[in-house]
C-alpha cells in the first residue's frame, strides 16, 4: 500500500520481510551502511514485536546510519517502545501524551536525532510565543 505514495515522492520504496533472520533491509535493498536514512514500519508490530525484530532495528539505528524508524500502530500501547528503551534507543512519541499513553504514531531513533528533534521543536516553540 506505501509503494505507489513513496515513489510518487521521489523515495525508493523495498519491502521486507521482518521475520528474515537470515538477511538484512539493507542487503535486501543492496544499499551499504548509511544509505538508508528512514524506514516506516505500518501496522504490524502487534505481530512482530519480539527480541529479534528490536535487535535488527538497534542495529540499523546504531550501526547501519538508519536515523529514524517511523512506527504506525493500532493500539494506543506498543510494545516495541519500552523495548526500544531498554535497549538505550530513544524513543519520540508524536501523539500528545497529557491524556495518556499513546503510541499509535512513533519514531525509534538514535540519541542523537531525539536531541536534534527537541531543539527543532524547542526553537519552533519559542518562535510561536515570542512577544510581538
Amino acid at each position: 500500500a506505501w509503494k505507489p505514495y513513496t515513489e510518487l515522492l521521489g523515495f525508493h520504496f523495498i519491502q521486507y520481510d521482518i521475520n528474515d533472520e537470515g538477511s538484512s533491509p539493507l542487503q535486501v535493498a543492496g544499499l551499504s551502511p548509511g544509505d538508508l536514512h528512514f524506514c516506516i514500519v505500518s501496522c504490524v508490530m502487534i505481530y512482530v514485536t519480539n527480541h529479534q525484530t528490536l535487535d535488527m532495528f538497534h542495529k540499523l539505528i546504531h550501526e547501519d546510519g538508519v536515523s529514524a524508524i517511523l512506527l504506525s500502530e493500532r493500539g494506543e500501547r506498543t510494545r516495541a517502545c519500552k523495548m526500544m528503551e531498554d535497549r538505550g534507543g530513544s524513543v519520540i512519541r508524536l501523539i500528545d501524551q497529557t491524556y495518556g499513553t499513546d503510541e499509535r504514531q512513533a519514531v525509534l531513533c538514535s540519541d542523537e536525532f531525539m536531541s536534534a528533534y527537541l531543539t527543532a521543536a524547542d526553537a519552533r516553540h519559542q518562535k510561536e510565543f515570542e512577544p510581538t
